[in-house]
């Protein structure tokens, strides 16, 4: 009994607290906080303080921006004008390439243009050399020069008009200049050993002859040219090598056998003449030149018989 008093008396007292409160709430609730004398000037000054502050913030902010307009208007302006100019160099650029194309696309209208008339000028000059017109073609090839200065095509038909006309200095000196033009074409080679061999130049002649051999070796002619040429000159040697050559290509050509077994003997090959004798006699067995080549042949070996004794 004596421990339940004080807890009867701590429930009396909290209840006697909560009486009053709720008589008193209406009251409570009506009061102005902001009525107390000290928190009224308290927040009057915070108020002041606040809105000084955001005047302060909006006058800075307007006085940089008064500081930064000019700069700002400036880098606009910058900005404008660089743009003006990228577009500019673009418009520059376009045309320049349009300009390109036009001039590409002219040059190749130009080319094909001169090509065509180079072309009619050629056949122009063909047409007056089957005439026998050898002063036409003569223009017709130089006007086709003059506008192509190294077409090959009409500086050889050129040249071979001169040949035709008998002017052989103008036509070396055409035929050279093509050599120089184009050093592989073989033609104007034999035409330059042509013209040599004309002026008794027989070396020179013999010369062309080999570079055009070196150049092209398919033609048998060609090798039996330089045969006869390096023969005429005592140079044996090198013309057995260029019959030797004509005989590859034509083995059965009886006139190249021939030829092959007269070199042959003169270069004391009596092996390779007897050869060269015995495919000429299967070739053309009716040859009368058979008996008197066995007789060459046997009188060679006889001289080299007498010539080994004589040294030993």
């Amino acid at each position: 009994m004596g421990n339940i008093l004080p807890f009867v008396l701590i429930i009396v007292s909290i209840a006697a607290i909560i009486f009053l409160v709720v008589k008193k709430y209406p009251q409570l609730v009506l009061l102005d906080v902001d009525s107390i004398p000290g928190k009224k000037d308290k927040k009057k000054k915070a108020e002041f303080l606040k809105k000084r502050a955001k005047k302060k913030a909006e006058d800075i902010r307007e006085m940089r921006w008064e500081k930064l307009q000019p700069v700002y208007d400036k880098f606009k302006e910058l900005q404008e004008k660089f743009r003006k100019y990228v577009a500019q160099i673009k418009n520059e650029i376009q045309k320049q390439n349009q300009q390109k194309k036009q001039t590409t696309v002219d040059q190749i209208k130009d080319e094909k243009s001169k090509d065509e008339v180079v072309t009619s000028l050629i056949k122009d000059g063909d047409h007056a050399v089957q005439e026998e017109e050898l002063e036409e073609a003569e223009k017709k090839y130089l006007e086709a020069i003059r506008i192509d200065p190294k077409n090959e095509k009409a500086y050889r038909k050129l040249a071979d008009v001169y040949y035709k006309k008998e002017e052989y200095g103008e036509a070396k000196e055409t035929y050279q200049f093509l050599s120089q033009l184009n050093p592989e074409d073989d033609f104007v080679l034999v035409k330059l050993a042509e013209l040599a061999e004309r002026e008794d130049n027989i070396e020179e002649a013999a010369s062309y002859y080999q570079k055009a051999v070196l150049i092209n070796d398919s033609i048998s002619t060609r090798f039996v040219k330089l045969y006869e040429l390096l023969r005429s000159i005592e140079e044996y040697g090198a013309a057995l090598e260029a019959m030797q050559q004509a005989v590859e290509l034509e083995p059965k050509n009886p006139r190249y056998l021939d030829n092959l077994v007269e070199i042959a003997i003169i270069n004391a090959d009596v092996e390779l003449a007897e050869d060269a004798y015995q495919r000429l006699r299967v070739a053309n067995p009716d040859n009368e030149k058979l008996s008197v080549l066995k007789d060459k042949i046997e009188k060679k070996k006889e001289e080299l018989q007498e010539e080994s004794v004589s040294s030993s």
